[in-house]
C-alpha cells in the first residue's frame, strides 16, 4: 500500500500543477507536506495502514480529474515534456535505491531516529502511555519517522532498516526542489539540467552528518529554506498579481511547511519563529492578517503534539533537564572558559563536515561570512526604484546577524548546560560537527534563499550580461566547491564495504545477558508497545549496550535499572511501579 501512497503524492502534485499552473517541482514538496500531515493524523488512532486505502481514493480521483480535463481540450499533460522533471525523478529513485541496504550504526539513529520509525512499522501508530520505545526522547516530534514508515512499509513482511535512509535522502531532496524549480521557469536548457545534481550537493556543504545518519537538522534546513523562498516570492507576487493563484499557492505551502517544520524536531518551533521574523521584518508587514492566518496550521500542529505528549507523559531527558535548570538556575561549568575557547576555534577554523574536501572546507564562521558578503554584494548591485531593493537586502543582513546571535548563542549555552557532561565536545573537531548540525537550518536555509535570489538576477533581462553570468556561476559553483564528496561516496556507494563489519559491531556490543533478554522479548508479542523494566547487573558499565538492546527489542519499550542481590519481591515491584513498566526482567547476577 505504501507504493500507492507515493504514487498518490505524485499524482496529487500533478493535479495541483494542472489546476494552478505551478510546476511539478513546486507542487511536489507541498503534496509531500500534506501527506506527512495526513500520516500524523492517522497515527494518533493507530491507523497508518489506512493511508494506503486513502491513497487509492486519491489516485482514482486524480485520474478522473485529469481525464475530464483532457477532454476539455486543454494541454493537461504539458508537464510531461519537461526533461528537468524526469532528471529529478531519476535522481530521487537512484538515491532511494542506492541507500536501501544501509545499516543503522550512528548513535543518534540507534537512540531515536531509527528506533521511532521501527516502532511505527510494527505498530502502525503512536505509542500509548509509557509505551514510547525511546523514553529519553519522549517529546521528539514524529514527522521524519512517519515519512520513513512509508518507505519501510514497501517491505510489508520484513523489517528492512536501510529503507529508512532511502526515505531520509528522498525527503531532503524533495524540499530542495523549489530551488531547482526557479531555474526550470527561466533558465537555458544547459543550466536547467545542471541544476538538480548541483542543488542536491548543497546540504553536504554545511553538514556532513546527513551522510552518516538521519539527523532531522538537515531536513529542517531544507524545509526552512523553502519557507524563506516562498515568503520572498509572496513579496514579489503581491506586487505583481495580488491574490493570484501563485500567491495563494505559496501561502498554502508556507503553512504546510511550517506545520512540518514544528513536527521534525523539538526546536522546530524556534526555526518557525525565525522564519516568521524574516517574513515580517525583511519582507515587510503588509497583508498582516493573511500572514497570521497562515501561521494557524503550525500552531495547531505544535499544540496537538504538545498536548499528546503531556497526556501520555512523553518528556525528553533534555526537556526535563532544561525545566530543572529554568527553576534552579543555570549551572555554569568550571571549564566554561575552556569550552568557549574550543567553541570559538571550532567556529572559525574547523570544517563543517567530518571528511576532507578536495576543494573548499568552509568553517561555520567562514560560511556565514560568505552569506553576509553575498547579501552585501546583492545590496550594492540592487537597482530597484526608491531604494526598496537596497532596503530589502539591508533588512536581510540585520535578520541574518540577529539570527546568528540567537542560534549560535543558544548552541554555546547548550554546551554550558545540557551538554556539559559530554566530554567529546572538549575537542574542536566534535564541537565543529555540533555547530554544523544544530546550525544547519540557518546555514542551509539562508544559502537556499541567496542562491534563489542569485538565479533571479541571472535571468533578469534588465541587468548587464556580465552581472547575470556572475550570478548563474555563483549559483552553480558554490555547492560544487563546498560539497562533501567523501560523505556522498560513503552514503551512496562505499557503505557496502563496511556493512558486514557494521552488523558485526552491533552483534558483539550486546552482551550474553542482553541476548537472553532479546530472546525472551521475541517470544512475547503481547509486550509490543508496552514498557518492560530490565534490571541489569551493576558489575559492568552497560549504558552503551542498553542502547543497542533497545533498538533490537523494539517495538517493546525497554527501560533499565540496576539489579541488587538483596532486592526482594516488594523492592522489585516498587522499581517496576517507579519505572511505569508492565513487567520486569531481571538480569542474572553473582
Amino acid at each position: 500500500m505504501s507504493a500507492f501512497f507515493l504514487l498518490a503524492l505524485l499524482l496529487a502534485a500533478v493535479t495541483i500543477t494542472v489546476r494552478s499552473g505551478e510546476g511539478v517541482l513546486d507542487t511536489l514538496p507541498f503534496a509531500t507536506g500534506c501527506g506527512i500531515l495526513l500520516l500524523y493524523l492517522l497515527a494518533f488512532f493507530g491507523a497508518l495502514p489506512l493511508a494506503g486505502w486513502i491513497s487509492c481514493a486519491v489516485l482514482a480521483g486524480g485520474c478522473l480529474f485529469l481525464l475530464i480535463r483532457k477532454r476539455t481540450g486543454r494541454n493537461t499533460f504539458a508537464w510531461c515534456r519537461d526533461p528537468q522533471l524526469w532528471l529529478v525523478m531519476g535522481l530521487l529513485v537512484s538515491a532511494a535505491a542506492l541507500t536501501a541496504g544501509r545499516v543503522v550504526v550512528w548513535w543518534d539513529d540507534l537512540n531515536f531516529w531509527a528506533n521511532d520509525a521501527k516502532f511505527l512499522w510494527y505498530m502502525g501508530g503512536f505509542a500509548g502511555k509509557y509505551g514510547n520505545v525511546s523514553p529519553e526522547f519522549g517529546d521528539y516530534p514524529p514527522a521524519q519517522a512517519l515519512w520513513k514508515w512509508v518507505f519501510l512499509s514497501l517491505s510489508p513482511h520484513t523489517y528492512r532498516e536501510g529503507l529508512q535512509y532511502s526515505a531520509y535522502h528522498v525527503l531532503n531532496m524533495i524540499f530542495l526542489l523549489p530551488l531547482i524549480a526557479v531555474t526550470g521557469r527561466m533558465c537555458r536548457p544547459a543550466v536547467r539540467m545542471l541544476t538538480p545534481p548541483v542543488v542536491f550537493l548543497l546540504p553536504g556543504a554545511v553538514c556532513g552528518l546527513q551522510y552518516t545518519g538521519a539527523a532531522a537538522d538537515i531536513t529542517m534546513g531544507c524545509v526552512f529554506g523553502t519557507m524563506l523562498i516562498d515568503m520572498t516570492e509572496i513579496r514579489r507576487l503581491e506586487k505583481e498579481s495580488p491574490g493570484g493563484p501563485g500567491t495563494l499557492f505559496r501561502y498554502a505551502r508556507v503553512a504546510v511547511c511550517g506545520a512540518v517544520l514544528v513536527l521534525l524536531k523539538s526546536v522546530g518551533f524556534l526555526w518557525a519563529l525565525i522564519a516568521l521574523f524574516y517574513w515580517f521584518f525583511v519582507c515587510g508587514g503588509d497583508h498582516l492578517r493573511t500572514k497570521l492566518f497562515t501561521a494557524i496550521l503550525p500552531v495547531i500542529t505544535l499544540g496537538s503534539w504538545g498536548s499528546f505528549c503531556l497526556i501520555n507523559r512523553r518528556v525528553a531527558k533534555l526537556t526535563g533537564e532544561g525545566l530543572r535548570m529554568a527553576r534552579n538556575g543555570l549551572p555554569i561549568p568550571e571549564n566554561a572558559g575552556e569550552r568557549m575557547r574550543i567553541f570559538a576555534e571550532a567556529f572559525f577554523r574547523w570544517p563543517m563536515h567530518e571528511d576532507k574536501n578536495p576543494l573548499l572546507d568552509f568553517s561555520t564562521g567562514a560560511w556565514l561570512g560568505v552569506l553576509i558578503i553575498s547579501i552585501v554584494i546583492l545590496m550594492a548591485s540592487e537597482r530597484f526604484q526608491n531604494g526598496k531593493g537596497k532596503m530589502f537586502y539591508g533588512r536581510m543582513l540585520l535578520w541574518l546577524t540577529a539570527s546568528c546571535g540567537i542560534v549560535y548563542g543558544g548552541i554555546l549555552l547548550a554546551h554550558f548546560t545540557v551538554f556539559q557532561t559530554e566530554d567529546q565536545y572538549l575537542q574542536p573537531y566534535n564541537m565543529s560537527l555540533s555547530l554544523s548540525r544544530y546550525g544547519a537550518p540557518l546555514t542551509l536555509g539562508t544559502a537556499m534563499l541567496l542562491l534563489f535570489l542569485a538565479i533571479r538576477i541571472g535571468t533578469d533581462g534588465k541587468r548587464r550580461r556580465a552581472e547575470r553570468m556572475a550570478a548563474i556561476l555563483t549559483f552553480l559553483l558554490l555547492p560544487v566547491l563546498a560539497a562533501d564528496y567523501a560523505g556522498e561516496l560513503r552514503a551512496f556507494v562505499t557503505w557496502r564495504v563496511t556493512a558486514a563489519a557494521d552488523r558485526q559491531v552491533r552483534e558483539v556490543t550486546i552482551d550474553p545477558e542482553g541476548r537472553r533478554f532479546l530472546q525472551a522479548m521475541a517470544e512475547r508479542e503481547d509486550l509490543h508497545g508496552r514498557r518492560v523494566l530490565f534490571l541489569r547487573n551493576t558489575a559492568a558499565e552497560h549504558r552503551v549496550k542498553d542502547t543497542y538492546i533497545s533498538y533490537e527489542a523494539c517495538p517493546v519499550a525497554v527501560v533499565y535499572g540496576d539489579a541488587d542481590p538483596a532486592m526482594d519481591d516488594a523492592a522489585i515491584d516498587a522499581a517496576r511501579e517507579t519505572a511505569h513498566a508492565t513487567e520486569v526482567y531481571i538480569d542474572a547476577w553473582h
